[in-house]
């Protein structure tokens, strides 16, 4: 029988940069600032109905997850080997 790793040993193997990496990414796809570009592409689906019914909201939700992301994605960016 041929086994295969775990989802939690390649996340505990991976590195803090990599990591780093793909929060950035997520902090940068969050960015409120994008939903001004992406309302206009959603616009006559049910996703852009409600965001633009309750934009607000999303802004604050996608700023909180921009600025977490960021932050996790500098600290682990940071993070000297030791």
């Amino acid at each position: 029988m041929i086994s295969s790793p775990s989802t939690h040993q390649l996340v505990s193997t991976s590195s803090p940069q990599h990591c780093g990496w793909l929060w950035l990414a997520l902090g940068l796809l969050s960015c409120p600032c994008h939903l001004l570009i992406l309302l206009p592409l959603l616009r006559g689906t049910l996703l852009g109905s409600w965001l633009s019914l309750h934009y607000l909201p999303s802004v604050l939700v996608l700023l909180l997850i921009s600025l977490v992301a960021t932050l996790t994605a500098l600290r682990l960016l940071d993070h000297k080997p030791g």
